[in-house]
């Protein structure tokens, strides 16, 4: 497998303030000759880190990435693990969108999701008058096969009913269902921005996420690539299939590896290899 080499990939680092005050950090990784783009969107407990080592690899390869942490995730502003409202997110996200379109020429831009950024991508595509040229989504967590114990769930009952909105219900995700690979493990295991934790508000704005993004499969009529692990312990394959199914797009490719990872980016070398290349393949024939 052969990338280009030598290229200058400029990697910036910007704060961008949001229509409430608040920072989000936005990363770019571009060259100066690339004509697409892609925004990321990353998991429940990750941030636009865990993506540099392909954003990387993709802007080497034609395609420019422009990759965002959420409020209340990574280096953005916010409470960890929160989230006000799923309105915010797409205001954020036009944000974004905005200041790539007014500082940049790309002929197309198309959205890059992983795990649960996939629900706030396909949301956007109906929530929002910008319309992506092509979605990427890695094992999109729009079905899980995860789910939090009954005493958790409980305990999300009981402080809803209170108002306690900032309580804090611990996600139900081993670093061994991210990934097999033991080179990140240590890395996981102690990334101070890793969120491991949900708020009560954010578990019940991530249902309206979850509805909004099932309803989606009608408005997505781009270019769609869908990669899965073949054997991931925490996406629903069976259920995602079916939805992938009522996808409206006459371009849709779902593409299943040979991995025990959930995290494709933190696969182990030769499946990683056969990911990014498949990617780049896809991106260089459809855009």
């Amino acid at each position: 497998i052969i990338f280009m080499i030598n290229r200058k990939i400029v990697d910036t680092k910007i704060d961008i303030i949001n229509s409430t005050g608040e920072k989000i950090f936005l990363q770019t990784f571009r060259h100066e000759n690339n004509k697409k783009a892609i925004i990321y969107f990353h998991g429940i407990e990750g941030h636009c880190d865990w993506f540099a080592q392909t954003a990387n690899i993709l802007a080497e390869n034609g395609c420019d990435v422009f990759a965002y942490d959420r409020l209340g995730c990574g280096l953005s502003d916010g409470v960890r693990g929160h989230i006000e409202s799923y309105k915010q997110l797409i205001l954020d996200l036009k944000i974004i969108i905005d200041y790539v379109k007014d500082n940049y020429t790309y002929t197309n831009i198309g959205y890059f999701a992983s795990c649960w950024g996939a629900k706030l991508a396909l949301m956007a595509i109906s929530g929002l008058d910008f319309k992506p040229g092509f979605i990427v989504l890695t094992s999109p967590a729009i079905f899980t096969q995860i789910d939090i114990t009954f005493v958790e769930k409980f305990k999300i009952l009981y402080f809803f009913i209170l108002n306690k909105n900032l309580e804090l219900v611990k996600l139900p995700i081993l670093t061994s269902m991210l990934t097999n690979n033991e080179k990140f493990f240590d890395y996981l295991d102690n990334d101070k921005y890793r969120n491991r934790f949900i708020t009560i508000r954010a578990l019940i704005e991530n249902l309206k996420i979850s509805y909004l993004a099932i309803k989606s499969a009608k408005h997505v009529k781009m270019p769609i690539l869908i990669c899965l692990s073949q054997n991931d312990k925490i996406i629903d394959k069976d259920k995602l299939l079916n939805w992938v199914s009522k996808i409206n797009s006459l371009n849709k490719d779902v593409k299943i590896f040979n991995s025990n990872s959930h995290c494709l980016d933190f696969d182990v070398d030769m499946n990683y290899k056969d990911y990014t290349q498949y990617l780049i393949n896809w991106l260089n024939k459809i855009v």
